[in-house]
């Protein structure tokens, strides 16, 4: 993936797919990008975000939400469209 969208040396290392098709990555030190399979384009959330921690090592959602869990800020809820 990090190839195909040119994010270079991107550590991922959390991967979760919402109910409306898009794909939401985790790194290690840079926040989780939320990615459209259809087209590639994305959109990174971090700490500018309110995302506390930018190492998210889980992701799961439900409906319209979207639950991280950081290395080292605890968990964050993101409500999307």
């Amino acid at each position: 993936m990090s190839e195909k969208l040119m994010f270079g040396r991107t550590n991922f290392i959390s991967v979760y797919a919402d109910q409306g098709g898009a794909i939401w990555a985790g790194t290690y030190g840079e926040g989780v990008y939320r990615i459209n399979p259809n087209n590639l384009e994305y959109k990174l959330f971090n700490n500018d975000d309110g995302l506390e921690d930018n190492n998210v090592i889980s992701i799961s959602g439900s409906k319209d939400l979207v639950w991280f869990s950081t290395l080292g800020g605890g968990v964050f809820m993101l409500q999307h469209r």
